[in-house]
Protein backbone atom coordinates (compact mmCIF):
# COMPACT_ATOMS: atom_id res chain seq x y z
CA UNK A 1 0.00 0.00 0.00
CA UNK A 2 1.35 3.32 -1.31
CA UNK A 3 0.68 6.75 -1.16
CA UNK A 4 -0.06 8.10 -4.87
CA UNK A 5 1.04 11.42 -4.04
CA UNK A 6 4.60 10.79 -2.18
CA UNK A 7 5.14 6.54 -3.06
CA UNK A 8 5.71 6.29 0.74
CA UNK A 9 4.29 3.25 2.34
CA UNK A 10 1.01 3.95 4.17
CA UNK A 11 1.05 2.35 7.51
CA UNK A 12 -1.96 1.54 9.80
CA UNK A 13 -4.30 1.31 6.92
CA UNK A 14 -7.79 -0.53 7.61
CA UNK A 15 -7.51 -3.13 4.56
CA UNK A 16 -11.42 -5.09 4.98
CA UNK A 17 -11.86 -8.21 2.82
CA UNK A 18 -15.85 -8.85 2.56
CA UNK A 19 -15.99 -12.51 0.58
CA UNK A 20 -20.27 -13.78 -0.37
CA UNK A 21 -21.02 -16.96 -1.96
CA UNK A 22 -23.23 -19.68 -0.79
CA UNK A 23 -21.77 -18.38 2.88
CA UNK A 24 -20.58 -14.96 3.57
CA UNK A 25 -17.13 -14.06 5.61
CA UNK A 26 -15.32 -10.57 6.31
CA UNK A 27 -11.75 -10.42 7.43
CA UNK A 28 -9.89 -7.00 8.84
CA UNK A 29 -6.23 -6.79 9.10
CA UNK A 30 -3.92 -3.49 8.73
CA UNK A 31 -1.06 -2.58 6.67
CA UNK A 32 2.64 -2.38 8.54
CA UNK A 33 5.31 -0.05 8.42
CA UNK A 34 6.03 -1.10 4.79
CA UNK A 35 2.52 -0.94 3.82
CA UNK A 36 2.37 -4.60 3.36
CA UNK A 37 -0.86 -6.73 4.67
CA UNK A 38 -2.00 -10.37 4.89
CA UNK A 39 -5.02 -11.50 6.43
CA UNK A 40 -5.53 -14.66 8.95
CA UNK A 41 -5.28 -18.10 6.87
CA UNK A 42 -8.83 -19.22 5.51
CA UNK A 43 -9.76 -22.69 6.07
CA UNK A 44 -13.07 -24.10 4.78
CA UNK A 45 -13.72 -27.54 5.53
CA UNK A 46 -16.64 -28.22 3.21
CA UNK A 47 -16.01 -29.46 -0.08
CA UNK A 48 -16.50 -28.88 -3.70
CA UNK A 49 -17.58 -29.00 -6.94
CA UNK A 50 -16.94 -27.77 -9.99
CA UNK A 51 -20.49 -27.74 -11.41
CA UNK A 52 -22.25 -25.34 -14.23
CA UNK A 53 -24.38 -23.94 -11.62
CA UNK A 54 -21.91 -24.09 -8.74
CA UNK A 55 -22.72 -20.41 -6.78
CA UNK A 56 -20.64 -17.32 -8.05
CA UNK A 57 -18.37 -15.59 -5.47
CA UNK A 58 -18.24 -11.84 -4.88
CA UNK A 59 -15.42 -9.94 -3.81
CA UNK A 60 -15.15 -6.70 -2.06
CA UNK A 61 -11.20 -5.62 -0.90
CA UNK A 62 -11.88 -1.63 0.61
CA UNK A 63 -8.94 0.17 1.76
CA UNK A 64 -9.25 3.26 4.25
CA UNK A 65 -6.60 5.48 5.81
CA UNK A 66 -6.17 8.67 7.14
CA UNK A 67 -5.51 11.49 4.67
CA UNK A 68 -6.18 9.59 1.64
CA UNK A 69 -9.44 8.70 -0.13
CA UNK A 70 -11.00 5.03 0.35
CA UNK A 71 -10.17 2.52 -2.34
CA UNK A 72 -12.11 -0.55 -3.18
CA UNK A 73 -11.90 -3.24 -5.26
CA UNK A 74 -14.46 -5.53 -6.77
CA UNK A 75 -14.46 -8.75 -8.52
CA UNK A 76 -16.75 -12.28 -9.69
CA UNK A 77 -15.90 -15.65 -10.05
CA UNK A 78 -18.13 -17.97 -11.29
CA UNK A 79 -17.26 -20.77 -9.38
CA UNK A 80 -17.05 -20.48 -5.92
CA UNK A 81 -14.53 -18.64 -3.84
CA UNK A 82 -11.21 -19.77 -3.95
CA UNK A 83 -9.14 -20.49 -1.12
CA UNK A 84 -5.87 -19.93 -3.33
CA UNK A 85 -4.12 -17.12 -2.12
CA UNK A 86 -4.42 -13.95 -4.16
CA UNK A 87 -1.14 -11.50 -4.68
CA UNK A 88 -2.50 -8.29 -5.68
CA UNK A 89 0.02 -5.50 -7.34
CA UNK A 90 0.72 -2.62 -4.88
CA UNK A 91 -2.48 -0.48 -4.24
CA UNK A 92 -2.00 3.08 -4.83
CA UNK A 93 -3.99 5.25 -2.34
CA UNK A 94 -4.85 9.06 -3.61
CA UNK A 95 -4.71 11.76 -0.92
CA UNK A 96 -8.23 13.52 0.34
CA UNK A 97 -7.20 16.66 -1.05
CA UNK A 98 -6.94 15.32 -4.57
CA UNK A 99 -10.64 15.47 -5.93
CA UNK A 100 -11.34 12.11 -8.05
CA UNK A 101 -14.17 12.64 -10.14
CA UNK A 102 -16.52 9.35 -10.58
CA UNK A 103 -14.84 8.29 -13.83
CA UNK A 104 -11.47 8.46 -12.41
CA UNK A 105 -12.76 6.30 -9.71
CA UNK A 106 -14.52 4.01 -11.89
CA UNK A 107 -11.26 3.21 -13.80
CA UNK A 108 -9.55 2.61 -10.64
CA UNK A 109 -11.72 0.01 -9.61
CA UNK A 110 -11.42 -1.47 -13.20
CA UNK A 111 -7.62 -1.73 -13.25
CA UNK A 112 -8.31 -3.71 -9.29
CA UNK A 113 -10.30 -5.92 -10.66
CA UNK A 114 -8.27 -6.90 -13.93
CA UNK A 115 -5.34 -7.19 -11.67
CA UNK A 116 -7.49 -9.56 -9.54
CA UNK A 117 -9.30 -11.76 -11.84
CA UNK A 118 -5.57 -12.25 -13.96
CA UNK A 119 -4.71 -14.06 -10.81
CA UNK A 120 -7.02 -15.63 -9.97
CA UNK A 121 -7.34 -17.53 -13.06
Amino acid sequence: MLSAETGLAVANAKIELNIRSDEPWAYETVSDTGGRFVFAEHRDYRLFALLADGPYCWTTLSVSAPGHHTRRCNWTSQYWCSSAPIKLPRLMLQPEYIVVSDEEAASDSWHCIESAMEKAN
